[in-house]
Formats: structure tokens, sequence, C-alpha cells
């Protein structure tokens, strides 16, 4: 009948498209390894891996914006692409802030919800590029006191999540962040809220 090849036609199309979006899945999320992943990603998945480490060879993806590392056993990081814009940490055994965060000069977005992170947060830590800061459900008791200085330069925070931890204060230096639009304190030890959070 005529109408064969169209339908022939239309299932080629949509094969060719469904064996594209599996490739694209397969890239971006890499499984629990990047072992033959394209270097060149810009997104990349290694969540619930149960993975102790990163791969070291993850620096080589000098192209990647987002990494999701969320739900592992992670308690350090390796040297990570410098190009990353976001960066999900959420879930895993971090006790502070890795060093290698300062090297991210370009990151907008890091989440460290539900670690194990304590005490006051070491300074000269967080890159002044960061806009949004997830830190809920940790044992945090103070924030890091330059958090507001931005290493000199210009405080670039939006959102800050504090929820569910142990702070008593929040740093003088906090007072610059004129971009500040939404912080989230409740289950803390706060006994005032500072007055230039109220302006």
């Amino acid at each position: 009948p005529g109408w064969w090849p169209a339908i022939a036609a239309l299932l080629l199309v949509a094969f060719v498209v469904l064996a594209r979006q599996r490739n694209s899945d397969r890239a971006v999320r890499g499984g629990c390894s990047v072992d033959g992943l394209d270097r060149l990603l810009e997104e990349l998945t290694l969540s619930n891996c149960g993975l102790s480490r990163l791969p070291a060879g993850i620096i080589e993806f000098t192209n990647l914006r987002k990494l999701d590392a969320s739900g592992n056993e992670l308690c350090a990081l390796p040297p990570l692409p410098p190009s990353l814009r976001m960066l999900f940490l959420s879930n895993n055994r971090f006790t502070e802030l890795p060093q290698q965060l300062r090297a991210l000069s370009q990151l907008r977005m890091l989440a460290f919800r539900g670690n194990l992170l304590q005490g006051t947060l070491a300074s000269s830590v967080l890159p002044p590029s960061l806009e949004w800061l997830i830190l809920t459900e940790n044992r945090i008791e103070g924030l890091p006191a330059d958090l507001g200085e931005a290493g000199g330069s210009r405080c670039a925070l939006i959102k800050l999540m504090l929820a569910n931890n142990q702070v008593a204060a929040l740093p003088p230096s906090m007072a610059a962040c004129a971009r500040l639009e939404l912080v989230r304190l409740s289950n803390n030890r706060l006994e005032q809220i500072p007055p230039w959070l109220l302006e």
C-alpha cells in the first residue's frame, strides 16, 4: 500500500530521536564512572553511586558547568574543573568545606545539604562568585567570618539556606551582601536577627 513508505519514514525518525536521547542521557549521567565519557560534557551526574571519592580524571572535563555528586560517601574532593558553575554535594559525609572550592572562580551555586559540617566554617574557602549557598541540615555553629567580604570583591550572595543547624549569629561582614534576597534560618540558635537583614 502507498502509506507504507510514510509509516516507515516516521518510524525511522522516531528511532533516531530515541537513540540520540538515550545517548545524551548516558553521557550526562555517566553511570558511576567517567571512563569513556566525552571530556567536553557540560553536565555530569554521579549521584547515589556509593562513591567514597570522585574520579581524579574529573579535572579533565574542561567545559563542565554542572556536577551533581549527591548521595554518596564523599568527605573530600579532588581538583575540580574551574569551569564549574553549579556543584551539588548534598547527603555526603563532609565535616568541613573542602579547600578545592576556592579555585572555582565561576561557581554560582553550591549545595552541602545533609552533610556533617560542624563548628565554624573556615574563612577564605568559598569563592566570591557564589550566588546560592545551601547548607541546611548540618551541625554548623558559625559561618565564615569573611563571607560578605568575598576576598575583597563585591558580595554576590543572593540566596542562603541555613535551616536546621546550630548557628547562633551571622557574621557582620554579611551586611555587605546587598543582593541578598532570601535567607532561611529556621531551627537554629539565633537569639536575635541582625538589623541589616531587616533593612
